[in-house]
């Protein structure tokens, strides 16, 4: 929708930009976590570790939420939720976790006691996959 508004040409996919990008106000680097246009970019800080992991997922039947959209936090947690038109949800959790743990193993185990509604979307997510 916002790029059927700019003039043609504007904008310019597929195209490799160089460290020095004249005539460029904007790029956006859509390759990745290990993204090879960041890296190439002067000054890229790298991947680093945040502090936490995340889950992230769109439910494959549709969820009864009653339109509701928001996050409930807990202590080192966060679990979010948004419906989707057609009725699926995209759901996403966040787990506060040391980098040895990054890969999940115990992280966000929480999340699926506590609130009816993570529960629900987490029994529809497991169905799908």
């Amino acid at each position: 929708m916002l790029a059927a508004a700019l003039e043609p040409g504007t904008i310019r996919y597929g195209v490799s930009a160089t460290a020095e990008p004249d005539g460029y106000d904007v790029v956006v680097a859509a390759d990745g976590l290990r993204s090879a246009t960041r890296a190439s970019w002067p000054g890229d800080p790298g991947v680093r570790y945040s502090g936490y992991s995340t889950w992230r997922g769109v439910t494959s039947r549709a969820v009864d939420v009653g339109g509701a959209a928001g996050e409930t936090v807990g202590r080192g947690e966060r679990f979010g939720m948004a419906p989707l038109a057609d009725g699926r949800v995209y759901w996403f959790g966040v787990a506060s976790m040391p980098s040895d743990d990054a890969g999940g193993s115990g992280g966000g185990a929480g999340f699926y006691g506590e609130v009816g509604e993570v529960r629900g979307l987490a029994r529809a997510y497991r169905r799908s996959a």
